[in-house]
C-alpha cells in the first residue's frame, strides 16, 4: 500500500472513534473500507461542516461507525498481525536464495 496514513488513524479506530477523513488515497481506502467513518474532499470547509453536523445528530451511526473500526483494527492492524507480517517478510529475505535477492526492487 502506497500513500499517506495519518500516525493517529488506527489509534482513532481502536478507541471506537467514528472517522472525518479528507486524506483520499490509502487512509480514505482504510476508513472506507471497515465502514469506520466518511470521506470529505480536501480543503471543503462546507463539506466538513456538513459531515460533522450529519454525524453529530446520529448516534447510532456514530457507533457503528465506532465498533466497526475498533473490528476492523484489532482484526486486521494488531499489533500481533503486524509483527507476523513483518516476520514472514524478513523470514522469505533471510531464507532467499541469493540469486532471488537480486530481484527484489530496492526503494
Amino acid at each position: 500500500m502506497r500513500g499517506a496514513r495519518p500516525n493517529k488513524l488506527f489509534d482513532y479506530m481502536a478507541a471506537g472513534l467514528p472517522i472525518v477523513v479528507n486524506m483520499d488515497g490509502e487512509a480514505r481506502s482504510i476508513v472506507e473500507d471497515a465502514h469506520a467513518g466518511v470521506y470529505i474532499p480536501a480543503e471543503d470547509a462546507l463539506a466538513l461542516a456538513n459531515a460533522i453536523r450529519e454525524l453529530s445528530d446520529a448516534a447510532d451511526r456514530r457507533r457503528t461507525m465506532g465498533e466497526a473500526g475498533f473490528t476492523h483494527v484489532s482484526q486486521a492492524h494488531s499489533r500481533e498481525t503486524t509483527a507476523r507480517v513483518l516476520a514472514d517478510v524478513l523470514e522469505s529475505i533471510a531464507f532467499a536464495e541469493p540469486t532471488d535477492c537480486r530481484d527484489i526492487d530496492a526503494r
